[in-house]
């Protein structure tokens, strides 16, 4: 799904929750928006350049494919049973959690449409086992 895509949604419910949350609720703006910065941080691994455009580039194109799945960090389910239980603990972790489960939600959405389902690592546990060396 396009950055501004999750930007945009991510302000949206933020002004939704501000009633109940007062400015605790800009919080979900982190989890909607900021926490794809593990595409930036994957693509700097992956391709050990740090150009923010080329990795943008890699990502609106298919360069991203030849590596799937991507292990996006910020997108797996230790990082959402973190957050999970962190919304317990203070408001600001359920507003982040509330924004990135809207955004979890929308990148579902994008990759069953474009058929793309699969090429991320749902697991940081999954993606290692997959790729540990034997022998």
């Amino acid at each position: 799904m396009y950055i501004w895509h999750h930007l945009w949604t991510s302000i949206a419910l933020g002004i939704v929750l501000y009633p109940v949350f007062g400015w605790w609720s800009a919080c979900v703006i982190i989890g909607g928006f900021v926490i794809d910065v593990d595409h930036y941080i994957t693509y700097i691994i992956l391709e050990h350049d740090f150009s923010l455009k080329r990795s943008v580039d890699f990502y609106l194109g298919d360069g991203w494919r030849k590596h799937a799945p991507v292990l996006n960090i910020f997108h797996t389910s230790e990082f959402f049973m973190l957050l999970l239980v962190l919304s317990f603990v203070h408001v600001s972790f359920l507003t982040i959690f509330s924004g990135y489960l809207l955004h979890i939600v929308l990148d579902f959405i994008h990759e069953t449409l474009h058929d793309e389902r699969g090429e991320r690592a749902g697991s940081i546990v999954g993606w290692f086992l997959a790729h540990r060396k034997t022998g």
